[in-house]
């Protein structure tokens, strides 16, 4: 795996003209086809001198590519976790990135009619191994279908679907993988509205950094974010400084007072400050009934769907096929749907009545699911 450090945005020379692009080239035996045109380049940077040049085979080369790579051209890709840059290959177009913290991801995607198949992508690794061929880092085995399209007024996503048809991974366009996984902590991890057995109310709002609940006077406070391994986790720096480490459960919040150590780049757990128990979600549903309204309006990747408990996951499965009236064997679903002012039941079988979204969202949350039971 090569630091992220590698990875970041560096100064292009290209024909006369300069240009920022994300790239992780350090060695003149980088692999050729993976520049959108066919020059000879300069790298400035302290990673790679200005006397080195490379020349690179271009998608003009790769008629079959060519035109597909337009749908990828100057955008970022995340699963929540990894950003992935698009170049053309030969043959194919190559995804290549990794975390906040390294680099060394990638894979493939060779056009195929409407769609794509998965494939093997390569990442510079270093002078002594300058390709990491044939590696996939996404959710999928080489041959899987995967779809690009556009969602109504959400977005584009691109997923990968197994040999039976079954959902197993989503990415979308990002344009700061910070700022994303960010955003998925504050909106589907924190947002909410807590209270504490003495009555002490915590509000986590769900479009921006702030939180209410923290300062005497009752007033909202600001606050970003701590990092672990470079990479923002469910740690809050308060406006007025002190520190928590927010975990969610089932019913609630444990929060703790937390200490970073720079000398060591750690976080140091401390006394449990609440455990305030949830009173309601706070996410942005439109008319949209349910606890978890997002898995009807846009595709979830798994990024996203780890910010909840495995119980919350099944509720939010179930409350797909609830929303269209499905009557549940579980006792439990049952009770739990019934209490739910919008719920009502007409069919224990409503598959044919779920979006694609939704189904999409379904097998995602399983896959999620599993993982939960396997950690156990």
């Amino acid at each position: 795996m090569i630091k992220r450090s590698l990875i970041t945005p560096i100064l292009l020379t290209v024909a006369g003209l300069q240009a920022d692009a994300t790239s992780p080239p350090t060695s003149p035996d980088f692999p050729p086809a993976c520049l959108p045109t066919e020059k000879t380049v300069v790298f400035l940077s302290e990673e790679a001198p200005s006397d080195r040049t490379w020349t690179y085979r271009t998608s003009s080369q790769y008629p079959a590519v060519k035109q597909r790579f337009r749908e990828f051209e100057g955008k970022q890709w995340t699963n929540g976790f990894d950003f992935f840059i698009a170049m053309p290959a030969d043959g194919y177009i190559n995804f290549s990135g990794g975390s906040l913290h390294e680099g060394g991801s990638s894979f493939g995607l060779t056009p195929e009619d409407d769609h794509y198949r998965l494939r093997g992508g390569f990442f510079v690794i270093d002078e002594d191994t300058p390709e990491g061929d044939g590696y996939i880092a996404i959710n999928g085995s080489a041959g899987d279908r995967v779809e690009v399209r556009q969602f109504g007024e959400t977005g584009v996503f691109m997923t990968v679907y197994n040999a039976k048809d079954i959902p197993t991974e989503v990415l979308h366009p990002t344009n700061d993988l910070r700022e994303t996984i960010e955003t998925d902590i504050v909106t589907y991890c924190f947002a909410g509205e807590y209270r504490t057995e003495d009555g002490r109310t915590f509000t986590f709002f769900p479009d921006r950094k702030e939180v209410k609940g923290f300062a005497e006077d009752g007033k909202s406070q600001s606050y970003t974010f701590g990092n672990e391994y470079e990479t923002p986790v469910n740690i809050i720096i308060l406006d007025d400084g002190r520190s928590f480490r927010i975990e969610k459960s089932d019913d609630g919040l444990l929060i703790r007072k937390c200490t970073y150590y720079s000398s060591e780049d750690l976080w140091t757990d401390g006394n449990t400050y609440a455990t305030p128990q949830r009173i309601r979600y706070l996410f942005e549903a439109g008319n949209i009934s349910g606890d978890f309204p997002f898995t009807a309006l846009q595709p979830m990747t798994c990024g996203q769907l780890e910010h909840f408990t495995r119980n919350e996951l099944r509720l939010m499965r179930n409350e797909i096929y609830a929303r269209h009236g499905m009557r549940f064997r579980s006792a439990d679903l049952q009770k739990h749907f019934e209490a739910k002012a919008w719920y009502a039941p007409t069919s224990d079988d409503v598959s044919k009545q779920l979006s694609e979204i939704e189904r999409i969202n379904i097998e995602m949350i399983r896959q999620i699911e599993k993982r939960h039971d396997e950690n156990r």
